[in-house]
């Protein structure tokens, strides 16, 4: 039995839909990929949280819900939240700017 990374509190299903989001992090003056950007999505439950890979590339399964908040954080760079919702064109890759400090 497969374990879902964020539980739900609330049941109004019997299961939990996942979906994919996909995030890249650019930096905001030279256009170029950030790794090692921490991505915390927040929706029912705990934070889900992941890294960015060397392409600043991130995918995170997370439950349907409308809207998620999302924290993207590096040393050296402003951290910038976001929210998403799911439903509006749930499979397009995102992307964001993280300014340097």
């Amino acid at each position: 039995m497969t374990q879902a990374p964020i539980q739900s509190e609330n049941s109004e299903s019997e299961t939990t839909e996942l979906i994919n989001v996909e995030i890249i992090v650019l930096d905001s003056g030279e256009n170029l990929p950030i790794q090692d950007v921490e991505v915390r999505v927040v929706s029912t439950g705990g934070p889900e949280v992941r890294r960015t890979n060397t392409d600043g590339f991130v995918q995170i399964e997370i439950p349907t819900r409308d809207d998620v908040g999302i924290t993207l954080a590096k040393d050296g760079f402003q951290t910038s939240r976001h929210s998403i919702n799911l439903k509006n064109d749930p499979n397009r890759t995102r992307e964001y700017y993280l300014v340097k400090e």
